[in-house]
């Protein structure tokens, strides 16, 4: 049966109030956020009303539904014919509270495979997913091509389920956000993220991948997978079987000091990193990386890597002209380059940057880079290989006598 205010929510639904955006499916009072309303029924009849009320309704943006605690109730095709037929939802909710997704769960996913333009959030939480359940919802993630964010945690999902979902959103270029916390992909599940995280259309800026039995072979993995990323901002490693020796590996991929043009080519885009409880111990240099990673002008971070960590001299940012020779005309661009990067190091770190960054922060900002120090060390070094373009081979400087009268 249906209480009195599932019905006064029913009514508001069929007749579009546009105070009522956020439905809760039998949800229980301690998950209800403000400005929500509960619908609370056994009977599959109210359910088929409803979904005729939601096919018509322009209004309602998020849906949240307590799958378990409908798993016994019929509910009709009705239901999922009006989800299908929606076109303002955009955040879809299934809590499973530990259990199956089932036939309601699995329902109301196939819905969004014909019709999933708008929804740009996808919540499945607390699932005891099996084999089939995950074959099930990467087939709704191949059809979802708009998702920005996906939220699969605790969900009992493998390396194997895994890579069924990956492959359904490898190439997709809205998703910007995937949380899978409180799971076991384990390092196979890295090997799948790594090939998301290299797909040049991968826009993801954040992944949540805390507890889930991940050793330094998959943090190594999703390390090198970053090479050419330039979107990921933050990855959460927390409560992973990972040891310090990994701290090595994502440091040469935030600045690899081979050469300028590798500093140049390196990860900018990463800072924020966390591996909880191990992040005193992966190192102070990583911290510095990270935090200056965190500054919003990536030009600026190469300039400020360049300064702090290239130990080869400044030669390399020396032109060459046609005929592999030094010549003056590279110096006004090397005079140049510090200029810019004096106001690349002058920039302070905004509390913005700083949680970017996920409080790693670098220490004496601007400060430590001696940039006149390095310009006249640059200029001379110049002058050194050079000596030719600024002292005659003779070693006297000749010059040139007028003849009055132009004779």
């Amino acid at each position: 049966m249906m209480d009195e205010e599932s019905k006064e929510v029913l009514r508001r639904i069929k007749e579009n109030d546009d105070n009522l955006t956020k439905l809760y499916i039998k949800d229980d009072a301690e998950y209800v956020y403000e400005e929500s309303f509960i619908f609370n029924s056994s009977k599959g009849s109210d359910f088929t009303k409803l979904g005729q009320y939601i096919a018509k309704n322009d209004q309602l943006t998020d849906l949240d539904i307590n799958v378990q605690s409908v798993a016994n109730i019929n509910i009709p095709r009705g239901f999922y014919n009006g989800l299908r037929h929606n076109s303002t939802i955009q955040a879809l909710m299934l809590r499973c509270n530990y259990a199956l997704l089932g036939d309601v769960g699995n329902g109301v996913l196939s819905a969004y495979r014909e019709n999933s333009n708008h929804l740009t959030h996808l919540y499945i939480l607390r699932a005891n997913l099996q084999q089939n359940e995950a074959e099930h919802i990467a087939l709704t993630l191949r059809s979802c091509t708009n998702l920005s964010h996906i939220n699969l945690c605790v969900g009992n999902i493998n390396g194997q389920k895994l890579v069924l979902m990956v492959e359904a959103l490898r190439g997709q270029s809205s998703l910007e956000r995937l949380y899978l916390n409180n799971n076991s992909i384990g390092n196979d599940g890295c090997e799948a993220l790594a090939t998301l995280l290299s797909h040049p259309n991968c826009n993801l800026q954040e992944i949540q991948i805390s507890e889930n039995n991940i050793g330094n072979e998959g943090a190594i993995t999703l390390a090198g997978s970053l090479a050419n990323n330039t979107k990921l901002k933050k990855i959460f490693l927390t409560d992973n079987p990972i040891d310090p020796s990994v701290a090595g590996i994502f440091c040469n991929l935030l600045c690899n000091t081979t050469s300028i043009d590798s500093i140049y080519s390196s990860n900018h885009a990463l800072c924020g990193l966390h591996f909880g409880w191990l992040i005193g111990s992966v190192g102070h240099g990583l911290s510095q990386l990270l935090g200056i990673n965190s500054k919003t002008n990536k030009r600026h971070v190469a300039m400020k890597k360049i300064l702090k960590y290239n130990n080869l001299g400044m030669q390399p940012l020396y032109d060459w002209d046609t005929e592999d020779e030094y010549s003056l005309k590279a110096l006004p661009f090397v005079i140049d380059w510090f200029e810019n990067a004096r106001v690349a190091v002058r920039l302070p770190q905004t509390r913005e940057e700083i949680k970017m960054a996920g409080g790693h922060r670098e220490e004496d900002p601007g400060r430590s880079y001696n940039i006149d120090e390095r310009k006249l060390s640059a200029i001379y070094q110049f002058a050194r290989d050079m000596p030719l373009l600024f002292i005659p081979a003779s070693g006297r400087v000749r010059r040139s006598k007028r003849k009055r009268g132009g004779n």
